[in-house]
C-alpha cells in the first residue's frame, strides 16, 4: 500500500536497504493500522511502510546517479525515522535503539523505535511501597535525555 499525499512520495531507486522494526511504541503504546512509518535522509522522504503489527519493514533508498535521487541517503548516511498518524496529520520524531549507516542492498534488524513525551518539570515522585520493603521503586521525571544519579540513605536511628 502506498501513502496517497504528496508530502510523502519518493522516487524508488536502485540503491536501497531494508529496516526491520520488531517493536514500535509511542509513550509505551503500540501504533494503530492507520499509522505510517516514514524514512528521511536531511529531511528529505526516502521511504516509508505502513504499520502492520510486529516486524515492520521500512525500505530505504538511496542515491543511484539520478537526478531525482540526489538527496537520497549514500554509504553512512543514517536514516530518520517519523511516525505519521493518518487520523491526525501528526508527524511524529521516532528514535531507534541502534542508528545503523545506510549502505546499498543491506538489511538491519532494529529491535525498538519509539517516541517517550519528556515531561515539562523535574519531580521525584513517592516510592512504592513506602514505607519501604525488600524491594521498592522509585520514580522520577527529567526535562532532557540525561545522565541521573539517584541516592537513597538509611536514616533510621534505633534509640535503644
Amino acid at each position: 500500500e502506498y501513502l496517497n499525499s504528496d508530502e510523502f512520495k519518493y522516487q524508488q531507486s536502485t540503491k536501497q536497504a531494508f529496516y526491520f522494526f520488531e517493536n514500535i511504541t509511542i509513550d509505551n503504546i503500540d501504533l494503530t493500522s492507520n499509522d505510517w512509518i516514514i524514512a528521511y535522509n536531511d529531511n528529505v522522504v526516502v521511504g516509508h511502510s505502513k504499520y502492520s503489527g510486529q516486524f515492520v519493514d521500512v525500505p530505504v533508498m538511496g542515491f543511484d546517479g539520478r537526478p531525482d535521487t540526489e538527496n537520497y541517503c549514500q554509504t553512512g548516511s543514517i536514516p530518520q525515522f517519523k511516525v505519521f498518524r493518518e487520523s491526525t496529520g501528526e508527524l511524529i520524531d521516532m528514535v531507534p535503539n541502534n542508528n545503523f549507516e545506510w549502505s546499498n542492498n543491506e538489511v538491519y534488524n532494529i529491535e525498538s523505535l519509539s517516541k517517550y513525551v519528556l515531561p515539562d518539570e523535574y519531580m521525584l515522585l513517592d516510592a512504592y511501597p513506602n514505607p519501604f520493603n525488600p524491594s521498592t521503586s522509585i520514580s522520577f521525571n527529567i526535562l532532557e535525555n540525561s545522565d541521573v544519579q539517584l541516592s537513597v540513605y538509611n536514616i533510621f536511628i534505633n534509640n535503644k
